[in-house]
């Protein structure tokens, strides 16, 4: 594992690579500052990204107002090793002053919204289609807008339907119920369209957290899952594997005012899981270069749990 330590964050816009962290494009050679905010989770809903640089100079803002539309990526990490934490497309650039000498320039950034919201699916399945057809027809929808083939499980090709299969309406919307009927979730994660098993995760193996790999402070148990903390980490995403040591776990509390036992127990607390695994149902990217935030806020559920707890589903999460 490399070295967590000196931060590093790029942007790229429409190609044009911006090295935040570095002083080229600041107004002064020491000025420069970075803060972001970047939310996911399994909601099946397009993931956002708020990006403010703080004291970016005249000619740099200027190539990236009027932006609406484009590419963009951010990259973040460390030194020596520096990953993709956010793909998606520009929905707003503007500019304003913190203060009287402080000026910032904000993007708003959402990955495939317009696939999310323009994607239209008008087509007849033949009798004996599969749950991969349905995968199939909804991707064709979603292509021309720039979004390619993801993980797919393979219980998706033992689902059949005995009779013709109509398909019209929002390729969002089929896509939701075909993944609740197969007991997987959805989701677009860098232009890949995901189907996972929600008893399942993305390919990789088990990215271990300990305060040796980044994890910070102590994990808690809660209503909206097992929430731990740790440096950004790029392999982590939606729907990864985590390992987390059970001991380190601080247990909720139990409610003990009247009527407060319901509460005490499954479904409305996570269980823990034995072995440590857990798959990774809501993160948050927060960071800062120049203040303390550099880190993913993790909401986990356990593998071979019960699932997602009443109050994420209040959430949307699967």
């Amino acid at each position: 594992m490399s070295l967590q330590y000196i931060r590093r964050a790029q942007l790229n816009v429409a190609g044009t690579v911006i090295e935040l962290t570095g002083a080229a494009d600041a107004r002064d050679d020491t000025a420069l500052r970075v803060r972001f905010n970047i939310k996911d989770s399994t909601l099946q809903a397009p993931r956002v990204a708020e990006i403010r640089i703080t004291n970016l100079n005249e000619i740099t803002s200027k190539k990236l107002l009027g932006q609406k539309g484009k590419p963009v990526e951010l990259n973040a990490g460390y030194r020596d090793e520096i990953g993709r934490i956010f793909k998606g497309e520009i929905k707003q650039v503007r500019m304003g002053r913190e203060s009287p000498t402080e000026t910032y320039l904000d993007v708003f950034a959402a990955t495939q919204e317009r696939a999310y919201n323009n994607a239209i699916v008008s087509k007849t399945l033949p009798a004996n289609s599969t749950g991969q057809d349905i995968y199939q027809a909804c991707l064709d929808a979603m292509k021309p807008f720039g979004v390619t083939q993801g993980q797919i499980p393979d219980a998706l090709s033992k689902i059949k339907y005995p009779r013709p299969v109509t398909l019209f309406g929002m390729a969002r919307d089929h896509l939701r119920t075909l993944a609740y009927s197969s007991g997987c979730t959805w989701n677009i994660r860098d232009d890949n369209l995901d189907v996972i098993p929600k008893d399942g995760a993305r390919d990789g193996s088990a990215i271990v957290l300990t305060s040796r790999t980044g994890l910070i402070g102590l994990p808690a148990q809660a209503e909206q899952g097992i929430i731990a903390r740790c440096l950004i980490n790029s392999k982590i995403g939606i729907n990864s594997t985590v390992k987390i040591d059970q001991k380190s776990i601080q247990q909720a509390a139990q409610n003990l005012s009247y009527g407060g036992e319901p509460f005490n127990s499954e479904p409305y607390l996570p269980s823990l899981a034995a072995d440590g695994l857990y798959r990774v149902v809501g993160m948050d990217h927060i960071g800062d270069t120049r203040g303390t935030p550099w880190y993913c806020e993790l909401y986990c559920i356990a593998k071979s749990g019960p699932g997602v707890t009443n109050a994420q589903k209040s959430l949307g999460w699967n």
